[in-house]
Protein backbone atom coordinates (compact mmCIF):
# COMPACT_ATOMS: atom_id res chain seq x y z
CA UNK A 1 0.00 0.00 0.00
CA UNK A 2 1.33 3.44 -0.93
CA UNK A 3 1.74 5.88 1.90
CA UNK A 4 -0.49 8.94 1.75
CA UNK A 5 1.30 12.26 1.58
CA UNK A 6 -1.24 14.26 3.60
CA UNK A 7 -4.36 14.09 5.71
CA UNK A 8 -6.93 16.63 4.53
CA UNK A 9 -9.53 17.53 7.15
CA UNK A 10 -12.63 19.24 5.78
CA UNK A 11 -15.96 19.83 7.48
CA UNK A 12 -18.81 17.39 6.83
CA UNK A 13 -21.05 20.09 5.34
CA UNK A 14 -22.46 18.57 2.11
CA UNK A 15 -22.54 21.97 0.39
CA UNK A 16 -18.77 21.70 0.08
CA UNK A 17 -18.24 18.07 -0.99
CA UNK A 18 -17.46 19.01 -4.58
CA UNK A 19 -15.03 21.75 -3.55
CA UNK A 20 -13.31 19.45 -1.02
CA UNK A 21 -12.96 16.67 -3.60
CA UNK A 22 -11.56 19.07 -6.19
CA UNK A 23 -9.11 20.55 -3.68
CA UNK A 24 -8.00 17.08 -2.53
CA UNK A 25 -7.42 16.04 -6.13
CA UNK A 26 -5.48 19.25 -6.87
CA UNK A 27 -3.30 18.85 -3.77
CA UNK A 28 -2.69 15.19 -4.53
CA UNK A 29 -1.57 15.91 -8.08
CA UNK A 30 0.06 19.36 -7.86
CA UNK A 31 1.40 19.71 -4.33
CA UNK A 32 2.06 16.29 -2.84
CA UNK A 33 2.49 14.17 -5.99
CA UNK A 34 0.78 11.25 -4.29
CA UNK A 35 -2.36 10.06 -2.52
CA UNK A 36 -4.04 11.93 0.34
CA UNK A 37 -6.25 10.75 3.22
CA UNK A 38 -9.46 12.75 3.86
CA UNK A 39 -11.47 12.14 7.04
CA UNK A 40 -14.19 14.75 7.61
CA UNK A 41 -15.40 16.18 10.90
CA UNK A 42 -18.06 18.67 11.89
CA UNK A 43 -16.22 21.96 12.21
CA UNK A 44 -13.09 20.51 10.60
CA UNK A 45 -10.24 20.52 13.14
CA UNK A 46 -11.88 23.30 15.15
CA UNK A 47 -13.90 20.64 16.96
CA UNK A 48 -10.64 19.81 18.76
CA UNK A 49 -10.99 23.09 20.65
CA UNK A 50 -14.28 21.81 22.11
CA UNK A 51 -13.14 18.24 22.77
CA UNK A 52 -16.50 16.70 21.81
CA UNK A 53 -17.30 13.37 20.14
CA UNK A 54 -16.39 14.83 16.76
CA UNK A 55 -12.94 15.68 18.12
CA UNK A 56 -12.36 12.24 19.60
CA UNK A 57 -13.40 10.55 16.35
CA UNK A 58 -11.21 12.84 14.29
CA UNK A 59 -8.13 12.25 16.45
CA UNK A 60 -8.71 8.48 16.32
CA UNK A 61 -9.01 8.58 12.53
CA UNK A 62 -5.91 10.72 12.10
CA UNK A 63 -3.96 8.50 14.50
CA UNK A 64 -4.98 5.07 13.25
CA UNK A 65 -5.48 5.65 9.53
CA UNK A 66 -3.45 8.70 8.55
CA UNK A 67 -0.44 8.35 10.87
CA UNK A 68 -0.17 4.65 11.75
CA UNK A 69 -1.34 3.16 8.44
CA UNK A 70 -0.46 5.78 5.82
CA UNK A 71 2.43 7.59 7.55
CA UNK A 72 1.32 11.10 6.55
CA UNK A 73 3.56 14.06 7.28
CA UNK A 74 1.26 16.88 6.11
CA UNK A 75 -1.99 18.22 7.55
CA UNK A 76 -4.35 20.20 5.33
CA UNK A 77 -7.20 21.96 7.10
CA UNK A 78 -10.19 23.16 5.07
CA UNK A 79 -12.49 25.48 6.99
CA UNK A 80 -15.51 27.05 5.30
CA UNK A 81 -17.84 29.98 5.16
CA UNK A 82 -21.25 29.62 6.83
CA UNK A 83 -20.28 26.74 9.14
CA UNK A 84 -23.20 25.35 11.17
CA UNK A 85 -20.81 23.87 13.76
CA UNK A 86 -19.48 27.36 14.47
CA UNK A 87 -23.02 28.69 14.73
CA UNK A 88 -24.05 25.94 17.17
CA UNK A 89 -20.99 26.43 19.37
CA UNK A 90 -21.52 30.21 19.47
CA UNK A 91 -25.19 29.72 20.38
CA UNK A 92 -24.02 27.49 23.25
CA UNK A 93 -21.91 30.37 24.55
CA UNK A 94 -18.47 29.52 23.19
CA UNK A 95 -17.17 32.93 22.11
CA UNK A 96 -14.28 31.33 20.19
CA UNK A 97 -16.82 30.45 17.50
CA UNK A 98 -18.74 33.74 17.32
CA UNK A 99 -18.43 35.28 13.86
CA UNK A 100 -19.76 38.20 11.87
CA UNK A 101 -19.50 38.48 8.10
CA UNK A 102 -16.51 40.79 8.62
CA UNK A 103 -14.65 38.50 11.06
CA UNK A 104 -15.62 35.03 9.85
CA UNK A 105 -12.50 34.15 7.87
CA UNK A 106 -10.19 35.52 10.59
CA UNK A 107 -12.00 33.54 13.31
CA UNK A 108 -11.69 30.36 11.23
CA UNK A 109 -7.99 31.06 10.68
CA UNK A 110 -7.35 31.56 14.40
CA UNK A 111 -9.29 28.44 15.41
CA UNK A 112 -7.79 26.26 12.67
CA UNK A 113 -4.27 27.18 13.72
CA UNK A 114 -5.01 26.64 17.42
CA UNK A 115 -6.64 23.27 16.79
CA UNK A 116 -3.89 22.18 14.40
CA UNK A 117 -1.38 22.65 17.22
CA UNK A 118 -3.24 19.88 19.06
CA UNK A 119 -2.80 17.56 16.07
CA UNK A 120 0.86 18.46 15.58
CA UNK A 121 1.65 17.94 19.28
CA UNK A 122 -0.18 14.61 19.43
CA UNK A 123 1.30 13.33 16.17
CA UNK A 124 4.87 14.66 15.86
CA UNK A 125 5.42 12.82 12.58
CA UNK A 126 3.03 15.36 10.99
CA UNK A 127 5.42 18.24 10.45
CA UNK A 128 3.61 20.58 8.07
CA UNK A 129 0.19 22.27 8.14
CA UNK A 130 -1.62 24.00 5.28
CA UNK A 131 -4.77 26.07 5.83
CA UNK A 132 -7.49 26.58 3.22
CA UNK A 133 -10.90 28.29 3.28
CA UNK A 134 -13.90 27.29 1.15
CA UNK A 135 -16.38 29.94 0.07
CA UNK A 136 -20.07 29.30 -0.57
CA UNK A 137 -19.45 29.94 -4.28
CA UNK A 138 -17.17 26.86 -4.34
CA UNK A 139 -13.84 28.67 -4.49
CA UNK A 140 -11.06 27.73 -2.10
CA UNK A 141 -8.37 30.13 -0.97
CA UNK A 142 -5.53 30.33 1.52
CA UNK A 143 -6.60 30.81 5.11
Amino acid sequence: MANAKAVIVPCVDPRFYHAHYAEGKRLSEEVFNGPVEAPASAGSVSSLLVGDDFARGLLANIGVVAVDLHHVTNLVVIEHEGCGYYEAQAENGDERFAVTPETEKDVHARNARAASKIVLEKFPTITNAIFRYARLDGTIEDL
